[in-house]
């Protein structure tokens, strides 16, 4: 049972954090003012969640006729391994925010340690090109918690990665449902 406990806690910590409506306002900001494009990142369970979230994106706009541009990053693997190989894996979604991104546009991180090389270049160059950055970390926060403009934080110990990632699908589907309603 304390596992349960111990996930219940998490998901009722996020519920009140002023950071959760934060998303959703920047979110809609985007979607509606600039019909900007939102860029989703993620490593591992992380990168699943991302993948979903921008399905779900994608899917509120079939409800609600408002076009939602999202793509995740990760999804192309040819230009994702190209500049692997080519530049080193800490770049490859930088790499892509800058061939596709700019002002406007938002970028989702999403990352349990908030420390993931890629990640923080992500975060870095978005910043540079005038992208609204958005984090989703686990642990402690991470420099991802630090240097995004909006930051949701998900407190666990170190390596509990099922909290932290299951804590981050709720909110990906809350965000979702919120911009069905408001788009």
């Amino acid at each position: 049972m304390t596992y349960f406990s111990h996930y219940v806690r998490e998901i009722l910590s996020i519920s009140d954090k002023p950071s959760l409506n934060g998303m959703v306002e920047k979110l809609v900001e985007i979607i509606q003012n600039h019909r900007g494009l939102i860029f989703v990142v993620g490593n591992g369970g992380s990168s699943a969640i991302g993948e979903h979230f921008v399905t779900d994106l994608s899917r509120a706009s079939n409800v609600s006729g408002e076009p939602v541009k999202a793509m995740f990053l990760g999804s192309n693997t040819s230009l994702l391994t190209a500049d692997a190989n080519d530049f080193g894996y800490a770049e490859v979604f930088s790499r892509q925010v800058r061939k596709f991104g700019g002002d406007g546009d938002i970028l989702v991180a999403i990352s349990s340690s908030g420390n993931s090389p890629n990640i923080i270049s992500a975060i870095l160059t978005s910043r540079k090109l005038g992208l609204v950055t958005l984090a989703l970390t686990g642990f402690d926060g991470g420099e991802a918690s630090k240097i995004s403009d909006v930051s949701i934080h998900v407190a666990t110990e170190n390596g509990e990665y099922e909290h932290v990632e299951d804590v981050h699908a709720m909110i990906c589907h809350f965000v979702a449902m919120r911009l069905r309603e408001r788009i």
